[in-house]
């Protein structure tokens, strides 16, 4: 939201501004009056009390009026204040917040109880101290920060402030969560690394204890299979994943990390170690994500990790809370000025404005519409027609929409489609046709059916296993057949562009394959097939019951029977 109040994607629209204010409270001190400026924003602090000091945040915020029919929708201004404290705690590394008594909890010096172990200061030096002295080089930087936080494009600006976020939240949850916050640091510089993903691992990469042994069974194996072995080894998804996370965090780690930057740590990570660290560390993340392993317990001892990179177990090097803290620093900075920086940005801005959320259409409102259709669009419109007859044939005031021109487009475009494409095309044309008045369809409507009407049936499909039903048409396929589609289906059913069925029309197929199993005498399968209608039926306490009753019939309920409850074969 700051980015967008910025003015930074505005074009040659009516710019309207209003001027706002909200307070902050932060752990470091800076005397009364002195305002830290930009362009964007001003902070300035209020009093000071050698404790906690507010200071009042001042900004405008903007929107472009693009026509007289323009609602203004102005951007959320918790959410630009919530940019600003992100901002102004990563940059003083303080902590600022609109609750004071928050940051009195998080930065005390003594446990509240006996079991609070995890007084966050103990743990992280500068952020979360009681207070921080002043530095005057701070305020002549401040408007340089904003501006190159500003001048990010839009995706990368989205991903920094995200990154903080979870920066924060991270430490906030160290005195809680100890194994929580430790990781969440480790997802955050994952999401930093996933931009640079053109690393490939070498055999040196895997797991030494690992290939150690390998080399040693390897060994005697000819050289072109043993190649192929390691390359095959190689193509883990593990292994790319730790690749990518050491080598994209390795890249952005500058040389001032460890010269200058290192000098107040009493124990800083020296570089050749840093590597086989940060493979431990995504270890250790997988470890909690998986099997919520927890972190090495030296690791929660203050004593061990204050004001130090690293701990050595075994051999091993180990980042600490604070060397995890002082690493995420460096590479937020490093991907920060790294980034190239665009002073005006042309993109759909009013998507991120508040209250405006994105809900897929009801298919009454757009079944009909034919304007854009494409071929590709079939299999989208056969789920959107039989969603709107399974959710609305039940009623007694329904009513079909005037599907006349979509008919017209099959008509026209039928011979252009694929064999696919055309059967979910052919499934609408006919079950409208055959429900609707002699005058919603078009003239050759009964021509077209008949011409297909062979291609289209002589080989089982979903669709027409949809169409069977819907028509109370009993099926020509074998069983075996319809059960094999009906599975093929849910293994596909969630791709983009794939046919997708309300659960309802799914069951009564499912049913419909049940009855069929019953006809065929193979009562192992009629009761798999009911059962996984009855346990797809939920919330519906009376459809459930009678499916639970007909597993016990003779005569087993059918998917007729779901679509029209009136029916009673």
């Amino acid at each position: 939201m700051f980015q967008i109040v910025s003015g930074k994607f505005f074009g040659d629209g009516e710019i309207n501004e209003t001027e706002k204010q909200s307070i902050l409270f932060s752990n470091y001190m800076t005397p009364e009056n002195i305002e830290y400026h930009s362009e964007y924003v001003k902070v300035q602090a209020t009093r000071c009390n050698n404790i906690i000091t507010p200071y009042v945040v001042k900004y405008k915020n903007r929107y472009e009026k693009i026509s007289e029919d323009d609602r203004m929708v102005f951007a959320d201004d918790a959410l630009v204040v919530e940019h600003v404290r992100l901002l102004t705690s990563f940059y003083f590394q303080a902590f600022f917040h609109e609750d004071r008594n928050h940051i009195e909890l998080l930065t005390r010096q003594i446990p509240r109880h006996s079991n609070d172990r995890g007084v966050p200061s103990h743990f992280i030096p500068r952020y979360l101290d009681p207070t921080i002295q002043y530095d005057h080089s701070l305020t002549e930087g401040f408007e340089e920060y904003i501006g190159a936080v500003i001048g990010l494009n839009r995706t990368d600006y989205t991903l920094f402030i995200s990154c903080l976020e979870t920066f924060f939240d991270a430490l906030e949850s160290i005195p809680t969560n100890f194994d929580l916050g430790y990781s969440m640091f480790v997802y955050m510089l994952e999401a930093l690394s996933q931009h640079l993903d053109n690393y490939e691992p070498t055999w040196d990469d895997f797991d030494q204890d690992v290939k150690v042994k390998l080399d040693e069974i390897l060994e005697n194996v000819e050289d072109s299979n043993k190649t192929k072995i390691i390359n095959t080894l190689l193509q883990g998804k593990q292994l790319k994943l730790t690749k990518r996370f050491v080598d994209g965090i390795m890249e952005m780690v500058e040389d001032s990390f460890f010269e200058e930057e290192s000098y107040q740590i009493e124990r800083p990570i020296p570089k050749s170690d840093l590597k086989q660290a940060l493979i431990n560390l995504y270890k250790s993340r997988s470890q909690f994500v998986h099997s919520l392993q927890k972190i090495r317990d030296q690791l929660k001892v203050s004593q061990v990790v204050k004001n130090s990179d690293f701990f050595k177990w075994q051999s091993q090097p180990y980042l600490t809370i604070s060397g995890l803290v002082r690493l995420s620093h460096h590479v937020l900075n490093s991907f920060l000025n790294g980034r190239q920086k665009v002073k005006n940005e042309k993109i759909e801005w009013r998507g991120d404005l508040p209250g405006i959320l994105y809900f897929e259409v009801a298919p009454e409102y757009w079944i009909a519409n034919t304007e854009g259709m494409k071929p590709s669009d079939s299999h989208k419109r056969f789920s959107g027609f039989y969603k709107f007859l399974t959710q609305n044939l039940q009623k007694s005031d329904f009513k079909f929409p005037l599907l006349k021109d979509l008919l017209i487009w099959i008509e026209k475009h039928f011979s252009n489609c694929n064999a696919d494409h055309k059967k979910s095309l052919f499934s609408i044309y006919s079950t409208y046709s055959s429900m609707i008045v002699p005058d919603g369809k078009p003239d050759k409507a009964d021509e077209f059916i008949k011409h297909h009407q062979e291609l289209m049936t002589k080989e089982c499909s979903l669709q027409m296993m949809v169409q069977h039903l819907f028509l109370k048409i009993k099926y020509p396929w074998n069983v075996i057949e319809c059960a094999e589609i009906f599975s093929l289906y849910e293994r596909q059913k969630y791709k983009k562009d794939g046919i997708n069925l309300p659960t309802r029309l799914e069951s009564a197929l499912c049913l419909e394959i049940a009855k069929d199993f019953f006809d065929a005498d193979n009562q192992e399968m009629r009761m798999i097939w009911s059962k996984k209608a009855l346990l797809d039926s939920t919330g519906d306490k009376e459809l459930q019951k009678r499916l639970r009753d007909s597993l016990d019939e003779d005569h087993p309920m059918s998917g007729f029977e779901i679509l029209y409850p009136e029916l009673k074969e």
